[in-house]
């Protein structure tokens, strides 16, 4: 039964916890915090500026990950080719829930520069001390997240060939499993490095 309707930037993902949810809003580079406590009545109450896009939101363990792509805000301008943040908003955000209204920024780790209109999906998925991360044509990384102000990368895939990009992704016991747009499902074998999500 609909209840309600709050307004967002442009969301693209959203997930929750502690009463609230948390959207990857798109072009305006954005983590929003809506109240969920009266569903009836949902607030926006905090917003967050990204360095990139806002897209895949995943929250775990009082922290909330977010995917970003395109181009850096944090860079100055990035709306055309040469701009010094074009096609470098690529990456996986932390951001801690100590308190779940306001979540507050803790790390980032950066992807490799790249910039395609249009095939603009990026995923998260965590589980355990990794983050499993779709980034569109840079393919799929692994990162370790087990000290959230440090992470770092330990596993990257990509398949090459035109207009073949990785769209979501999952992770189960030693396998990782993309989903790829022209080319199906991708099987990984990531031993000790995936771990299944729940």
């Amino acid at each position: 039964v609909f209840l309600s309707l709050v307004k967002t930037d442009e969301g693209q993902s959203v997930d929750v916890g502690n009463g609230y949810i948390y959207v990857g809003d798109w072009n305006t580079a954005k983590l929003t915090t809506i109240d969920v406590s009266n569903p009836r009545n949902p607030t926006v109450v905090h917003q967050n500026s990204l360095d990139g896009f806002g897209d895949g939101v995943y929250v775990k363990n009082n922290y909330v990950y977010v995917s970003t792509g395109h181009h850096s805000r944090n860079m100055g301008a990035y709306e055309k080719e040469g701009d010094p943040g074009y096609g470098k908003g690529h990456g996986l955000e932390i951001y801690s829930l100590s308190d779940p209204s306001k979540p507050e920024f803790v790390s980032r780790v950066k992807f490799p520069q790249f910039y395609r209109r249009g095939d603009d999906m990026w995923n998260v998925e965590v589980s355990g001390d990794y983050a499993y991360c779709a980034d569109t044509y840079n393919g799929v990384f692994v990162v370790n997240i087990k000290n959230p102000q440090k992470p770092f990368i330990v596993g990257y895939y990509n398949y090459p060939g035109d207009r073949n990009f990785v769209a979501g992704i999952t992770a189960v016991d030693d396998y990782i499993y993309a989903a790829c747009y022209n080319s199906g499902v991708h099987v990984l074998y990531a031993k000790d490095i995936a771990k299944r999500c729940t």
